[in-house]
């Protein structure tokens, strides 16, 4: 592929994406109103969170579709287009990494006394919807941002400048929806590390499932706060006691100096031992990190 191409197919994209994932709420404006949209929510519970990433997880899937040339729209090119052709055994690993790293981050916390945990009042169903909400949250932005879009920016403009340009717009995502500024630069520097797995790896199997068991581990299980939200029905609940540099305060453990030190451990281990810098993610064979 030439850099024009790759730039227009990355430029196709967005417009896609942009234009399908506003047609939900221009279309409840419509039919409802300015009025009729609701109100800030105070808590995060399963039925909100499928209601606001649906539409862009269909919409990242059909941009992706569309930015590939009519004679390449084949299901297999297509998978192989959006990393997440072959087996997706790297999912099971990434659900594992996520939730053990974001239990050693919690645990930190607690014996440095930034924050303490104490058990709350569980809500079963919750935390069963919790689960696959959470992995449609992790598909949604990873093939949003990542996948793809990384791809064809990156044959343009070269691997690191564009995964820099796709990570702060992840940042930006979550400082407009609802996170904190410190939550939003974390969120930046997790998504650095969510794209060097992409590309050592070949596929997206593995940062959607650490993206997804992240989210549940802060929501579900040990009841932070998480882009800015607390939530419903959470096994535990993590309040701060500490400063807010290593509590995180109201970002939650990703407004932690230990979040970005893990960051930084994690992303150093993709580059050492995957050497990532000899290929690009479409020429990476999809394998475990």
């Amino acid at each position: 592929m030439t850099r024009r191409q790759a730039i227009w197919r990355a430029t196709i994209f967005v417009l896609w994406l942009l234009l399908l994932a506003s047609l939900p709420p221009l279309l409840w404006a419509m039919v409802f109103g300015a009025h009729g949209f609701p109100g800030r929510p105070s808590v995060l519970t399963p039925s909100l969170i499928f209601i606001n990433d649906t539409p862009l997880l269909l919409a990242a899937l059909a941009a992706g579709w569309l930015a590939l040339p009519r004679r390449r729209r084949h299901w297999s090119i297509f998978r192989r287009s959006i990393h997440l052709a072959g087996s997706p055994s790297s999912l099971w690993q990434g659900l594992a990494s996520g939730l053990a790293l974001l239990s050693l981050l919690c645990v930190a916390q607690v014996m440095l006394h930034a924050v303490k945990i104490r058990f709350a009042s569980p809500v079963l169903p919750d935390l069963l919807l919790y689960a696959p909400t959470f992995l449609l949250v992790a598909a949604a932005e990873e093939l949003a941002l990542r996948g793809a879009f990384l791809s064809w920016l990156g044959d343009a403009m070269g691997f690191f400048p564009a995964l820099l340009c796709s990570s702060i717009a992840f940042g930006m995502l979550h400082w407009l929806g609802s996170d904190t500024p410190i939550g939003a630069v974390s969120a930046g520097a997790i998504g650095v590390f969510f794209g060097l797995t992409l590309r050592a790896t070949g596929s997206l199997w593995f940062a959607i499932g650490f993206h997804a068991a992240w989210d549940y581990g802060q929501s579900a299980l040990f009841g932070c706060h998480d882009s800015g939200f607390a939530s419903r029905g959470a096994v535990l609940q993590t309040l701060p006691i500490g400063p807010d540099w290593l509590s995180g305060g109201a970002a939650g453990p990703e407004g932690s100096a230990l979040c970005f030190a893990l960051i930084v451990a994690c992303a150093g281990y993709a580059i050492r031992y995957r050497a990532i810098t000899c290929a690009q993610p479409s020429q990476s064979a999809s394998r475990p990190l």
